[in-house]
């Protein structure tokens, strides 16, 4: 699979994406649709860290879990070129205060480019 992954929010949708990214090789475009995240330790799926070019979080509510994730993301996708954050449930000053704690991330990808819609 190489264009589109969805994750739900079940609560075991965590294990589930990073199963289906293990057997994934190639994919490059996930959109997370409110996933209950639990960081796991381990071993980074391939396609992860080698093919994932875009990201895209649909409503996200600026919880530590959803933090916890993106920054996940953010440390193992080192091809990863777009972090798309759709933040429509916050206002102008949440969105504002969530943006800016997301660019204090740390990135594996310096191509990355964290955008909000």
């Amino acid at each position: 699979m190489v264009n589109a992954m969805i994750a739900t929010h079940e609560s075991k949708a965590c294990n589930q994406l990073l199963r289906l990214l293990k057997s994934s090789k190639k994919c490059q475009i996930i959109v997370v649709v409110e996933t209950q995240w639990k960081v796991l330790h381990m071993e980074v799926p391939s396609c992860l860290s080698l093919h994932l070019k875009e990201i895209k979080i649909l409503n996200f509510k600026g919880d530590m879990r959803m933090f916890e994730m993106i920054s996940y993301f953010l440390d193992n996708a080192m091809v990863l070129e777009k972090l798309m954050i759709g933040m429509k449930s916050l206002s102008e000053t949440q969105q504002s205060i969530v943006f800016n704690q997301l660019l204090q991330l740390p990135k594996s990808s310096k191509k990355c480019q964290v955008v909000i819609f």
